[in-house]
């Protein structure tokens, strides 16, 4: 097995394998149910003849990508990292039905993206909640629609997706509060400590900790959520 190549043990086929040397292997394991839920939201194909083929020692680039980046997600849980790894895992069970399942699936495309006032109510529940814990489930939910078709639309309206683009407002709404903040400081109301605003501000904005918050602040901005605002 060289690197890159993957393997598909489809449900009840069995597979053995071993290793001569010490090696790496990233293992996902995709439950039935994840995949007819994809099958029913994107009426792409019967969610009760969904069959993967059995694959093995196969190059598929994009397989290749997904495994890199949700290694990256979970090694270090950046801002958001439910809401894309929801994303991954959808983005990788549409392209096993694709790709890799014994009857061939018909996906819908849909090239207008979300209905105006979907898009606005979806835009009014992101800012109205970004201190809270953000699902791609719960947005779609929010306007009843699937996570698949939501994320595909989402993206087809805005440009990105709705994890960059909850990022991105978390990120405007934070320098808002640093420039609110630089200039009614009330040092008293927060005990005294400059540093304690910051991890407040972080809390505010969706972010774990205040580390959390200047990491994904300075990856955007270029410059530390201290230093942005002392230049206000």
């Amino acid at each position: 097995m060289s690197q890159g190549e993957f393997y598909l043990y489809p449900a009840k086929v069995s597979g053995f394998t071993s290793w001569q040397e010490i090696d790496k292997t990233l293992n996902l394991i995709i439950k039935p149910h994840f995949l007819r839920e994809i099958a029913i939201k994107t009426e792409s194909i019967n969610p009760n003849r969904i069959e993967l083929l059995p694959i093995f020692k196969k190059h598929d680039t994009q397989i290749e990508q997904l495994a890199h980046l949700f290694l990256n997600e979970i090694q270090n849980q950046n801002i958001g990292s439910q809401l894309y790894l929801e994303s991954l895992a959808n983005v990788l069970g549409v392209h096993l039905l694709r790709n890799y399942s014994a009857f061939k699936p018909i996906f819908c495309k849909y090239t207008d993206g979300l209905a105006d006032y979907k898009l606005d109510q979806t835009i009014d529940y992101i800012k109205s909640n970004l201190d809270k814990k953000l699902s791609l489930k719960s947005l779609a939910e929010n306007i009843d629609m699937g996570r698949y078709y939501f994320a595909t639309q989402f993206k087809q309206a805005m440009g990105i997706s709705p994890y960059q683009y909850i990022i991105e407002q978390r990120i405007a709404k934070a320098k808002k509060l640093l420039k609110k903040r630089k200039r009614s400081l009330d040092l008293t109301a927060y005990g005294g400590d400059c540093a304690a605003s910051l991890s407040e501000i972080a809390l505010d904005c969706g972010f774990s900790s205040q580390s959390h918050f200047s990491k994904v602040f300075r990856q955007y901005v270029g410059i530390t959520p201290k230093q942005y605002r002392e230049q206000q």
